[in-house]
């Protein structure tokens, strides 16, 4: 499992999950902005990173990932530098999206082709989008009737992009 969450919340999610025995921590992940939105406000500093970490669903017994798919050295490392939507634009409305790229990386670690991927909070739909392309099913909670018309947007343009290019 791997989880995306604001810096406040970087630290306790990993131990509560781990303390009651449903997952074992495995690394952090940071999401590095190359260039991160103005600080408006001038108040503080500009969030040029996002926090995510990685967990296995092993209850301590081995603590290694059931599939783990090493793509190269390049791309498995744990701090991820990205630009924020194509050219430095979002993609979206939603305010925190993820970059496709960054999330079919994921995708690819993590699972196999065929495989089911679940995204607890779907937001705008990347996870879904990525999952397809790679040939993966997915399964997209979101509860805001906004994203979903956005989700459901952004997938029917990813397969008919796919359809159109012959690719499935």
């Amino acid at each position: 499992m791997v989880l995306f969450f604001d810096y406040c919340d970087a630290g306790w999610i990993g131990i509560e999950l781990e303390r009651r025995g449903l997952f074992t921590f495995r690394m952090p992940l940071i999401l590095n902005k190359n260039n991160p939105t103005p600080n408006v406000r001038k108040t503080g500093f500009r969030s040029c990173y996002e926090m995510g970490i990685w967990l296995i669903n092993d209850t301590g017994k081995s603590c290694k990932s059931k599939t783990f798919n090493f793509l190269n050295q390049a791309k498995m490392k744990n701090v991820l530098t990205y630009n924020i939507g194509r050219d430095g634009n979002k993609q979206t409305a939603h305010p925190t999206e993820k970059p496709e790229t960054i999330i079919g990386r994921m995708i690819s670690i993590f699972t196999n082709e065929g495989d089911v991927v679940l995204d607890n909070f779907a937001g705008s739909g990347t996870t879904g989008v990525a999952a397809y392309k790679l040939g993966r099913n997915c399964i997209s909670i979101e509860r805001d009737h906004g994203f979903i018309k956005m989700i459901e947007k952004r997938q029917k343009k990813a397969e008919n992009r796919v359809i159109s290019k012959g690719e499935k």
